[in-house]
């Protein structure tokens, strides 16, 4: 039994028809070194057996619990949406239903070392941080590595965000007492980078230089897009997000599109 909630970690996982993969990713999470958290699974109406396959694992854990208050709970919560609602509605909804203390994330399909929370609340704490995030691997659709490691800048303030998508955000974790309530306007592209984006107004973003966690890529090192929607998402990012106008957020484009090649030259290491 998980005594306290006095750090408690809310893990935000998103899903959508991924039943291949996440009992890994959900295995992952349980077997942390560290294991005062709570995981909020939030599942966009998936029509194949994700469901199923989580409720087997919620029962698997539920000898575990997390105390709030004077309520105790199961550490696993799931959540369907009955029709699909998009990922910014499921991202919303489970920041809103955080308890813990510190925030992170993980898609279905990804997996975290078993020292990754541990590792980076301790790196956090020592530092006096609010924001952080680890490098990471990056693995097949057969939990094979594809033989690189990736990181990013060691110190990411909001313009240098506004740059790039630098952390992936299976490595983010951050402190909702030092941050707060983070809005989030919804816009048709990456909402992850529009939460970063709004997290990284409000606190740098520090690496931590260890390898926490693997990224499953369908192929490749990054999960590849046509250009076209690249640059898309991208323009309506500083669009909505920011709140720039059309000149401003095209230059502004065309410069994370480059700093996009920076990082994938500059910040992989391959085995």
């Amino acid at each position: 039994m998980i005594p306290n909630n006095e750090k408690l970690v809310s893990i935000i996982m998103l899903s959508h028809n991924e039943d291949r993969f996440v009992e890994e990713s959900v295995r992952s999470v349980m077997a942390q070194t560290y294991q005062n958290w709570e995981l909020l699974f939030m599942d966009d109406s998936s029509k194949d057996d994700t469901l199923q396959l989580l409720m087997q694992l919620k029962d698997e854990d539920d000898n575990s619990w997390v105390k709030y208050g004077s309520e105790r709970t199961s550490r696993i919560i799931v959540t369907q949406n009955v029709f699909e609602r998009g990922e910014m509605a499921s991202l919303k909804s489970a920041l809103k239903s955080a308890r813990g203390k510190w925030i992170a994330f993980i898609d279905a399909g990804d997996v975290w070392k078993p020292e990754k929370l541990e590792t980076q609340m301790r790196f956090m704490e020592e530092h006096d941080y609010a924001f952080s995030y680890t490098k990471y691997d990056v693995i097949d659709n057969h939990s094979k590595s594809r033989g690189a490691v990736i990181s990013g800048p060691m110190e990411i303030d909001e313009k240098l965000m506004q740059k790039c998508f630098w952390p992936e955000m299976l490595t983010v974790m951050y402190n909702k007492e030092k941050i707060k309530q983070v809005r989030v306007p919804t816009y048709m592209g990456s909402n992850f980078y529009a939460l970063l984006m709004r997290l990284s107004e409000k606190a740098k973003c520090y690496l931590l230089e260890e390898n926490l966690a693997s990224n499953r890529t369908k192929r490749g090192l990054f999960n590849g897009a046509p250009l076209k929607k690249k640059f898309t998402w991208r323009y309506e990012a500083y669009r909505t997000v920011e709140d720039l106008g059309r000149f401003r957020s095209a230059v502004m484009t065309v410069e994370n599109l480059w700093y996009t090649v920076v990082k994938r030259v500059k910040y992989v290491k391959r085995a």
